[in-house]
């Protein structure tokens, strides 16, 4: 993936795009996480970029969530969803873009809701750390609990999809 900025042209999207590498664009607004103070600052300054990427088929994973001051931090992917991602997708038709680790009932109900050019992706541990997680009793506890349950519960099915994914290894060599 390449990061989007506020000042990434078109022209670097089709290089991008041409170029085979690449398969995709990370949008990150500027202050959402860590590593994300050159992100996106204003979503008008990035219309010509997703325009050359609907335009080239490059696909947007979107750290989905805003960072006005005045919207509680629990709220901030909940009113990405509802104000922002709408309006992302009717000014840029055709623009593939994947919801990256969705954390709430809106956005997968959007993305359910929406075409085949909107996906999400969901992080289990995001689902798992509530309010209660972060404040009560501390998360780091809560975090290890939560890893434990999620590991004893679903074992079962890594290994399964772990082995789908590993090739089979050769027979051993007898004569060695």
């Amino acid at each position: 993936t390449i990061y989007l900025t506020d000042d990434t042209s078109p022209e670097e999207i089709k290089a991008a795009a041409n170029g085979g590498d690449v398969k995709a664009v990370k949008l990150y607004p500027a202050g959402a996480t860590t590593n994300s103070a050159s992100g996106v600052t204003d979503y008008a300054k990035i219309t010509p970029a997703l325009q050359a990427m609907a335009q080239y088929g490059l696909p947007l994973c979107v750290h989905g969530e805003v960072t006005d001051p005045s919207v509680d931090v629990f709220d901030r992917e909940s009113n990405f969803i509802s104000e922002r991602l709408p309006s992302l997708l009717a000014a840029n038709p055709g623009l593939r873009v994947i919801v990256e680790h969705m954390t709430t009932k809106e956005a997968v109900d959007f993305v359910l809701k929406s075409g085949p050019n909107v996906g999400g992706t969901i992080t289990p541990q995001h689902l798992l750390v509530s309010r209660n997680a972060m404040l009560v009793g501390g998360a780091r506890g809560n975090l290890a609990q939560s890893f434990g349950a999620i590991r004893r519960k679903y074992s079962a099915q890594f290994s399964a999809a772990r082995n789908r994914l590993t090739p089979p290894r050769p027979p051993p060599d007898r004569d060695q």
